[in-house]
């Protein structure tokens, strides 16, 4: 049975697989997924169909995941002015929640180029000196979806899957759920070339080495 029979099983009996069951449904070669027939039939499901064409047309794709196309790189004023604005967002949905102290951070931070390649996302020792804002965002995200339909956490491992980047999930998931933070400028970052992580004194454009500008 192809994974699109198991998602209209899952769709209506929510025991019946495990959220995992659905992360290759989205990628799957093997058996292409129909993205209308799968996703249609949700709420705003239409227009999130739209999202993940549109990541489709605007990526490469290895095989396993969507990765960006160079051919779409951002010029370095266009990349910081859309991490600029996604910044903007960011402490806005930040107040928004009662952390305005890190929405300071947010608003003050510089912008640092950053390998992406030797960037560990969690920081774990402290070196780059990340804040939270990153893990908020999504620790935040998991807890509206646990609120919202069973379904929605199945559909985030299969979006997820797409691409394992979290601005990007989010983007393209946002039409079918009510997240208060608009995503469309770190997703055109993200495209152009960088993906932007916080820090307690820069926010970082994580790039492919050769767009580090060289001093």
């Amino acid at each position: 049975m192809a994974l699109i029979d198991d998602w209209l099983i899952y769709l209506e009996e929510p025991d019946a697989f495990s959220k995992n069951h659905f992360e290759p449904m989205i990628t799957d070669t093997g058996n292409p997924l129909d993205l209308h027939r799968a996703f249609a039939p949700l709420p705003q499901g239409a227009a999130m169909v739209e999202r993940i064409e549109r990541l489709r047309s605007e990526t490469r794709f290895t095989g396993l995941y969507h990765v960006q196309d160079p051919n779409r790189r951002l010029s370095q004023d266009a990349m910081i002015g859309k991490a600029r604005s996604y910044c903007d967002h960011v402490s806005d949905f930040l107040r928004g929640i009662d952390m305005a102290d890190l929405a300071q951070s947010v608003d003050t931070g510089d912008f640092r180029y950053l390998d992406v390649h030797s960037y560990d996302f969690r920081d774990t020792d402290g070196r780059l000196g990340l804040n939270e804002t990153g893990e908020v965002l999504e620790d935040e995200f998991t807890l509206t979806l646990q609120k919202g339909p069973h379904y929605l956490m199945g559909l985030f491992q299969a979006v997820l899957f797409m691409t394992k980047i979290p601005v990007v999930t989010r983007y393209i998931m946002q039409p079918v759920v009510e997240f208060p933070l608009n995503e469309v400028d770190g997703y055109a970052a993200w495209i152009g070339g960088a993906a932007i992580a916080f820090g307690d004194g820069d926010n970082f454009l994580l790039v492919e080495p050769e767009l580090i500008p060289q001093s």
